[in-house]
C-alpha cells in the first residue's frame, strides 16, 4: 500500500511538472509571437525601421492584409510591392513617423498564434509641421512551421474617433 502511494504521488508531481514546464514554453511562445508583431511593425519608423527584407522574410507565401482602408492585398509577393510603396510614400509624407502597440490579446494555440492591440501611429508632416495621429485595431496570425513563426494574416480597422 505505502509503495502503491509513493507511486501516485510520484506521478502526480510528473504530470504537474510537465503542466509547469508546458506554460513556460507557451508563455515563451508568446513573448516571441508578439516580438515578431512589434519588429513588423517597426518597418513604418523613420528611424531605425525594420528592413523590408526583414518583412518579407516574416511573411509567409500566402500572406494576406486587410487594410485600415479597406484594401486586401494577397501574396507575399505583393504585399512586399504594397508594403514598399506605403513606406515609401511615409518617408516622402512625413518628417518623422512612429508607432505604439498596445497589446491586448497574445494566445499561441499549438502552431497558430494571436495577436492583437491597440496601434497608435503619430508623425509630423514634412510641409505643414501639423502633427499626425491615427488608432488602428491590429489582428495579426502567425503559423509555427519549422521552427519558425510566419505572419498569415494581418487585418486593421481604424478606431472610432468620437
Amino acid at each position: 500500500m505505502c509503495c502503491r502511494r509513493m507511486v501516485v504521488g510520484l506521478s502526480l508531481a510528473l504530470s504537474c511538472l510537465c503542466a509547469c514546464a508546458a506554460a513556460a514554453d507557451e508563455e515563451a511562445e508568446e513573448r516571441n509571437v508578439e516580438s515578431l508583431a512589434r519588429q513588423y511593425l517597426a518597418m513604418v519608423r523613420t528611424e531605425d525601421p525594420t528592413p523590408l527584407e526583414t518583412v518579407e522574410e516574416m511573411l509567409a507565401e500566402d500572406f494576406i492584409q486587410s487594410t485600415s482602408h479597406g484594401t486586401v492585398v494577397k501574396g507575399r509577393e505583393e504585399n512586399v510591392r504594397w508594403i514598399g510603396k506605403a513606406l515609401s510614400e511615409i518617408r516622402d509624407l512625413f518628417n518623422a513617423f512612429d508607432y505604439r502597440l498596445d497589446v491586448q490579446t497574445v494566445r499561441v494555440y499549438g502552431q497558430s498564434a494571436l495577436v492583437f492591440g491597440k496601434v497608435e501611429l503619430s508623425g509630423e508632416l514634412k510641409e505643414s509641421r501639423k502633427p499626425f495621429q491615427r488608432e488602428i485595431w491590429e489582428t495579426m496570425v502567425f503559423v509555427g512551421k519549422d521552427g519558425k513563426w510566419k505572419l498569415v494574416h494581418e487585418h486593421s480597422t481604424r478606431v472610432k474617433s468620437d
